[in-house]
């Protein structure tokens, strides 16, 4: 996990400067066409740190979890084998 924290990084930084520049769905309008390329930039890099966030969270949680479950199967593996 600690390998992908750069790369994550490096392309969030990427995502933030090229996203504005994508059409939308329904007009053609790109953000920076409506509201500057500053504010865009700023716009996608708030929202991208915002999910990165969630799913970073999300993968401690799964990680938290299967380390109880092992801890869990160790302790009653320990308690199998006194006996």
């Amino acid at each position: 996990m600690k390998m992908q924290i750069p790369w994550v990084i490096l392309s969030g930084v990427a995502f933030s400067f090229i996203a504005p520049f994508i059409p939308r769905r329904r007009s053609q309008i790109t953000f920076v066409e409506e509201y500057g390329y500053s504010f865009a930039v700023i716009l996608f890099a708030i929202m991208y740190g915002i999910v990165y966030l969630i799913f970073f969270n999300a993968v401690i949680d799964k990680t938290k979890k299967r380390l109880r479950k092992l801890k869990l199967k160790k302790h009653l593996l320990e308690k199998e084998n006194n006996l």
